[in-house]
């Protein structure tokens, strides 16, 4: 008893001393401790903060290199050379440098400048000869001009408008011209009326303007008719979005225990997957350095995969200037940024992660809840009689309202190595004014007696068009070099093989330069690529790689010699390759405004180069033709497309095998 007394006293006079020495000790800097784990957490890949892109601009106005009516199209990370980024250590000491991609209009001058961040000087400052993105101020011009031109009242009061009640809506030309440029902006302009009783447009007047020097080209009236509809048949109409039948009871998706990923810095885990988000202002969600850990090591699948561009052609004749490049001609993070609605576009328990962007004055500014990371259920992974696992997927995600439509870019991780790219696409179809309410017995019939779209509503139609999305995918399978592209196609084994007639034959071949890897899918072989490292094989002697297998996919409708096929050229073809070049980044070229023909995928393969034993990037166009039907009117149900990366012998069995049974109620 004496002694536990005397245990027990000593550890109360320890206790004491112990908050004693707790309460007099000085505290911890718990903000030099938060620094030290931000540096430890910087990465060169990260995306520029509102800080650095306010920084930019004001370093080029300080040092008068921009003025104050300079218009920003896009202000970038400027990429570290890759054998940089892949050297590098969690502490390295790093300069961050950013790209200014702006436009002068006192002088029509593009300019493209690289900005030292972190040093806080002008690297370079390029003029760049071309025109920049596009430019609200352009429709203003062409709207002043043309309301003041005595040819262009006469036109429309001949109709029996007022001037002063019509909108004029200038559209870029992107390469459409009937004479020889000389380097000014220009805008295609039409005419269109609306208030709460009717909208309208006049459909055979247009104007071709030089925005640069003022000046109308010309005005060609066709004569034709307006045609009008009643605004309460429009797609927004709030009344016709009402629910009209009851809500389903509640079903619950939870993670009471947490999600099962984990983010440090702009670097995620999950389920043996490695990978960075990136950021960026022209192309919106880019994946670096994706990798997988196999054995306590993590082998190199992607250094940098996001969207390279996105084209939109309609296919109306008479509304030959409705296209869209709405990557370079507007910014999918600065025109299109747009926030996670949770519960509705992800789950609510998804993360949410906020991204700065630069706008057209150079300011910064936050895109809230601008990416969506979150696990979701993906069914049955693999089952065999009463053995089986449930698939849990993890998906990337960042959402864009380009104009009428809406785009969800998913890229979506499997248990069984597979990488998933899946392009939501809703909102509501572009449509023009017809005359006729009703279709005539036979179904479809447009206005001029062919099928260049689909009455959906009275006096509207929707257009038939196309949705081509240019992916870029810098693979590094198992390593930066010493990649190799094989195409497989599958077909009857040869006769000498297949006596009775049931040999199913795969035949691989090896492209080896830029021109034998423009290729397009082939259902009827069931064509699909692979990239592979020969230097690494599997217990099998097999080369580890990845196949690349198709989704659904467009060829071009527009006629080979028009000017849409011209500046959309990387829609020749479903896959391209080429070898690495960090300054390739946009299948349809860096400037996409005026139509130039010198930039691009087509100019890129022009030299033919090797792709054999090189650091392989693949470019692949994911197409979707939309014949619009009345059942996507007034919004459209998402419609999913694009494409998979699967592991072709980068393992030596299923990955799958290794995920535990999910219990009961987990």
């Amino acid at each position: 008893m004496i002694r536990t007394l005397a245990l027990l006293a000593s550890f109360l006079v320890c206790l004491n001393v112990c908050f004693s020495q707790s309460a007099t000790s000085p505290p911890k800097d718990e903000k030099a401790e938060a620094e030290a784990k931000a540096k430890l957490l910087r990465h060169p890949l990260d995306p520029l903060t509102e800080d650095e892109i306010k920084l930019v601009s004001k370093l080029l106005l300080d040092g008068k290199h921009a003025t104050r009516r300079a218009m920003y199209s896009f202000i970038t990370l400027t990429e570290p050379k890759k054998e940089d980024v892949l050297a590098f250590k969690a502490g390295d000491e790093f300069d961050r440098k950013a790209n200014a991609t702006f436009y002068e209009p006192k002088t029509n001058e593009t300019f493209f400048a690289v900005v030292n961040i972190t040093k806080k000087y002008l690297e370079s400052k390029l003029l760049v000869g071309k025109q920049s993105t596009n430019d609200y101020n352009d429709s203003n011009i062409a709207d002043r001009l043309l309301r003041v031109d005595p040819r262009w009242i006469a036109a429309v009061k001949k109709r029996g408008l007022d001037p002063i009640e019509v909108d004029i809506y200038g559209m870029s030309n992107r390469g459409y011209l009937d004479f020889k440029s000389d380097g000014s902006r220009y805008v295609l302009a039409v005419t269109v009326f609306g208030d709460r009783v009717e909208h309208g447009e006049v459909p055979d007047l247009r104007a071709l303007i030089n925005v640069t020097k003022r000046q109308i080209i010309w005005i060609r009236d066709g004569g034709g008719p307006i045609f009008r509809s009643d605004p309460d048949n429009g797609a927004q109409n709030e009344e016709r979005l009402e629910p009209t039948r009851p809500a389903p009871k509640p079903l619950k998706m939870t993670q009471p225990e947490g999600a099962s990923f984990t983010i440090e810095g702009n670097e995620v885990k999950w389920q043996n997957w490695r990978f960075r988000i990136g950021a960026d202002p022209r192309v919106g969600l880019v994946l670096y350095t994706v990798g997988y850990e196999d054995g306590g090591k993590v082998r190199s699948i992607l250094y940098r995969a996001s969207l390279s561009e996105l084209f939109v052609p309609y296919g109306d004749p008479s509304y030959f200037m409705v296209h869209w490049f709405d990557a370079g001609e507007f910014g999918m993070n600065t025109a299109f940024k747009s926030s996670f609605v949770p519960g509705n576009d992800a789950p609510d328990y998804a993360k949410f992660l906020s991204v700065a962007v630069n706008d057209d004055e150079g300011k910064a500014r936050m895109a809230r809840n601008s990416i969506a990371i979150y696990e979701q259920d993906g069914g049955i992974l693999w089952r065999h009689g009463g053995d089986s696992r449930r698939s849990r997927q993890l998906v990337l995600a960042m959402i864009h309202q380009a104009g009428n439509y809406d785009y969800n870019f998913k890229w979506i991780f499997h248990q069984d190595g597979t990488l998933e790219q899946q392009t939501d696409l809703s909102g509501y179809m572009e449509t023009r004014n017809v005359a006729r309410t009703t279709d005539p017995d036979g179904g479809h019939a447009a206005a001029n007696g062919g099928v260049f779209g689909t009455l959906v509503a009275p006096n509207i139609e929707a257009t038939n068009h196309q949705h081509f999305f240019s992916f870029r995918l810098d693979m590094d399978v198992d390593g930066q070099v010493k990649n190799q592209l094989t195409e497989m196609n599958v077909g009857p084994a040869p006769e000498k093989l297949n006596a009775q007639g049931n040999g199913i034959f795969m035949t691989p071949t090896l492209l080896k330069t830029e021109d034998a890897a423009k290729r397009n899918v082939n259902m009827a072989s069931h064509r699909c690529w692979v990239v592979s490292n020969p230097a690494v094989k599997n217990k099998f002697n097999q080369p580890s790689g990845y196949m690349l297998i198709p989704g659904e996919t467009a060829v071009p409708y527009s006629k080979p010699n028009s000017f849409l096929r011209q500046i959309s050229g990387f829609t020749e073809h479903q896959l391209w390759a080429t070898p690495y070049d960090p300054k390739q980044l946009y299948s349809a070229g860096e400037f996409v405004q005026d139509g130039s023909l010198d930039d691009g995928l087509p100019i890129w393969t022009k030299g033919n180069r090797s792709i054999e034993f090189e650091d392989v990037v693949l470019y692949y166009t994911v197409g979707v033709t939309h014949i619009p039907r009345i059942e996507d009117w007034p919004m459209m149900s998402s419609h999913h497309a694009g494409f998979k990366l699967v592991p072709a012998g980068f393992f030596s069995s299923n990955p799958g095998v290794g995920v535990p049974p999910t219990k009961p109620g987990g």
